[in-house]
């Protein structure tokens, strides 16, 4: 048996309200997935408080 896991990469500035749909999405259709996985946010250097959006999600849903 093979073990998978995935990860989903997302690239961002400045984008925090979408964003925040983007990772509110994900945590629909993956909190209950069979397949470990995790979620790299990288933000290039936003202004907007897309870091406030990103600790706001991992805290509520609880990502690895």
């Amino acid at each position: 048996m093979i073990d998978l896991s995935f990860t989903v990469v997302i690239c961002t500035k400045d984008r925090r309200v979408d964003l925040g749909r983007c990772l509110d999405s994900l945590a629909l259709r993956l909190v209950t997935a069979q397949t470990p996985w995790d979620v790299l946010v990288v933000d290039n250097a936003s202004t907007d408080g897309t870091t406030d959006v990103v600790q706001a999600r991992r805290e509520h849903f609880g990502w690895p």
